[in-house]
Formats: C-alpha cells, sequence, structure tokens
C-alpha cells in the first residue's frame, strides 16, 4: 500500500527532530534554566595570544586593592596608588550605575580608574556588579523576581534593608546583562592595562559564586537548583569568553551551603574549555581558619592549590575573620603584622599568584616585607619553572 506524501513527510520531519535530540545529548548539551542553550555564537574578537599571556603573568606576584566600594571611590586611593608594592585596582561598578539606561553607559566610572592606575603604572581588574544591582528597564521587560530581606549582620551596610532579585539562573535575565558585558569587551577587551575581568551574572549582591544557605529555601519555591545554579556560572563564563577573547577571566567563589563539590564539577569544566583564561579566587582567607582543615572553605582553597601551575589563582584576606580584627574597624597601630604575616605565608603554600589586601594594610609600613615576601616567593617561582611545569 502506497502511503500519502503528506504522511511521509511528517515521519521524515519527526525522525530529524529525534536524531537532533539525540545528538544534542551525546554532545553534552544541558537543559538548564538556560533553556539548554549556549550562548549566541558572536562574532568573535580576533584572539591575541601574546597580548592573553601578557595579561596573565601580570598577574603575578600581584598585590590589588579595591579602588571603589559600594558604589563610592576609595578615599585615599591617592596615597595608596604611591605604594611601591601595589600591582592594581579593582573596580566593580553596580549595573544600575554602569548602565541606568538600556544601552547608555557610564564610561567614565571605569576610565577614570583606568587612567590614575596608567599614571603610576598600574594595572586594572573590572567587573560589573548585576543581581540586586540590576536597572530598573531590566524589571520593565518582565523578567522574574525575587524579594527577600538582608540578614546578614557581617554586611554593614545592606543588613536589614529588603531587596529584589531577578532569578538570576535564568536565561532570559543573564542574556540581558550579557548584551552589557559584550558591550565592556568591545571597549576594554584590547586594553593592555585591563588584565582581568570578574565573571558575573547569577549573583545577588557580591561577584562570586556563591547563594547564602539562608536565602536557598525561599529560592528554591521559586524554581531554583544547584544544578540550574552552576549551569548558568558555565553559561555566563562562556558568553564572557566571547566578549574578552584577551583577557584573563576570574571566578571568585564560596562554598555553596557548606558543599564544594558542585564547584569542583565547576571548576573542572571551565578548565577544560577555558584552561587559557580562567582564572579563580577565594574570599575570606584568614588565621581563623589555619587549623580548621575540615572546614569547607578551607577544603576549596587546597581545591584551588591543587589545579594545574599555569592556571592562576588569588585570595581575598578575610578581613572579618582576621585574629586582629577587620583593618577598617580598629586604628592602624592597633594591627598585627604577625598574624597578618601568618595569612598571607599561607597564600604563599597555596600558591597564590595574587592576592587582594585592604587599604589599611596596605598604608601600614609594617606591613612591607609581608608583601615584598608574596612578590617574591612569585618571582622565584617563575625564574625556577621548567618546560612541562605546567602540565598536570
Amino acid at each position: 500500500m502506497k502511503l500519502p506524501r503528506s504522511i511521509i513527510t511528517i515521519a521524515i520531519i519527526v525522525a530529524f527532530s529525534a536524531f537532533l535530540s539525540c545528538t544534542n545529548r551525546i554532545n553534552g548539551e544541558k537543559s538548564p534554566e538556560t533553556s539548554g542553550k549556549q550562548p549566541e555564537k558572536k562574532q568573535q574578537t580576533f584572539r591575541d595570544g601574546t597580548l592573553l599571556e601578557k595579561k596573565k603573568q601580570a598577574l603575578k606576584g600581584g598585590i590589588f586593592t579595591k579602588a571603589v566600594w559600594e558604589g563610592k571611590s576609595i578615599s585615599r586611593l591617592e596615597e595608596i596608588l604611591k605604594i611601591p608594592h601595589l600591582r592594581g585596582l579593582l573596580v566593580a561598578c553596580r549595573w544600575n550605575i554602569f548602565e541606568p539606561e538600556e544601552g547608555k553607559y557610564n564610561w567614565e566610572y571605569i576610565d577614570s580608574v583606568i587612567q590614575q592606575a596608567e599614571r603610576k603604572n598600574h594595572y586594572v581588574c573590572i567587573a560589573i556588579t548585576p543581581g540586586v544591582w540590576t536597572p530598573d528597564w531590566v524589571y520593565k521587560k518582565g523578567i522574574s523576581v525575587l524579594h527577600f530581606k538582608n540578614t546578614q549582620k557581617t554586611e554593614r551596610s545592606l543588613y536589614g534593608k529588603d531587596y529584589r532579585c531577578p532569578r538570576v539562573w535564568e536565561q532570559e535575565y543573564l542574556d540581558i546583562f550579557l548584551k552589557t558585558i559584550d558591550a565592556l569587551g568591545k571597549r576594554y577587551d584590547n586594553n593592555p592595562r585591563v588584565i582581568r575581568v570578574g565573571v558575573s551574572g547569577p549573583i545577588l549582591f557580591y561577584n562570586e559564586l556563591h547563594i547564602q544557605s539562608r536565602l536557598i529555601p525561599a529560592m528554591e519555591r521559586e524554581g531554583f537548583t544547584i544544578e540550574k545554579y552552576i549551569d548558568a556560572w558555565e553559561y555566563a563564563f562562556d558568553s564572557y569568553a566571547f566578549s574578552f577573547p584577551n583577557t584573563p577571566l576570574m571566578v571568585f567563589m564560596v562554598p555553596l551551603d557548606g558543599d564544594i563539590e558542585p564547584l569542583n564539577v565547576f571548576t573542572q569544566n571551565i578548565v577544560d574549555k577555558h584552561r587559557d583564561q580562567c582564572v579563580f579566587g577565594c574570599a575570606n582567607l584568614a588565621d581563623k581558619w589555619m587549623k580548621s582543615p575540615k572546614q569547607p572553605l578551607v577544603r576549596l582553597y587546597e581545591t584551588l592549590s591543587s589545579l594545574p601551575a599555569d592556571i592562576p589563582i588569588g585570595f581575598e584576606i578575610g578581613e572579618y575573620h582576621m585574629g586582629d580584627g577587620p583593618s577598617h574597624a580598629h586604628r592602624m597601630e592597633e594591627q598585627k603584622p604577625e598574624i597578618y604575616g601568618r595569612v598571607v605565608d599561607w597564600a604563599i603554600d597555596l600558591k597564590a599568584w595574587f592576592i587582594h589586601a585592604e587599604e589599611k594594610r596596605l598604608l601600614n609600613p609594617a606591613n612591607n616585607q609581608i608583601y615584598e615576601r608574596f612578590r617574591k616567593f612569585n618571582q622565584d617561582k617563575q625564574s625556577l619553572a621548567q618546560p612541562g611545569d605546567n602540565q598536570k
């Protein structure tokens, strides 16, 4: 019996669709809240391997500090720029300040820091902070929204306030944010002064891969899962890599509700895809954790330390967990350099390429030898490197 042509056509379409679906699964494509899509393959900027490597090497032995904090410039920045062991400045611009209207960018916010750095031959690391700092025009597009109160007392200026935030693991929100990152890449990727860009997107308050455990139950009611969250971070990193092909890309990480296994999976996936660009970091390196090997943060430090030697890692000194207290909360003479020195030595033991230090620590002359020790370690490590050392 001869089948009608319409039935044959439908059968062919169904079979072809099934083949595509099977192929996608074989190729490892995911179906997270990002709808299983990969970032749109934009026309990629030319990859300059020499420029990328120069930027990467500029991170080695670097002492960095914030030029902007909570939307404001650091008050003693000019004084900090004169410090001889300073390598560069960190500028994290809140998205609602950087792009208050769609497509209208406040370049001056970042350009001014780059100009200051150039005068002293320093470098700049940049990031855009979305999450609760998402501009109003994004919400007008009808994206899904979370509402919550911040009850974390250590977050000084953010404590006790009510916030709204997009469902940061969803593709609709991420694609809007990543258009901004594409504009950022067009302006800064080929600038040799910009040596690192912080990957962001699926965040609440800070540019780090972390969700505060107390917020997870409320987010789960909105469809959040750790798997979707990790997939969203991979999606964001892939997009940053297209927008910034010539710049190292950093992810700051904190254990997810005490669990580091999702971070281990994420880290390995990023290394497999973006080994020449990826940079990893972790906050809260402090003497409080030095005798707590089972603490999730410490296990994460060790995981980063075990990465191949050619992958840069760095740490932010955790002021709130330091034995002499947060440096911003007391006079400089009350600092205890012996405590601070032990923490920086720990960073050396962990094979850190760079550290982030607070301004009062940097301005204390008693810490100069500590920073010089860190710089010399990385200098010696580079001179002792042998062919093949970067392969694990």
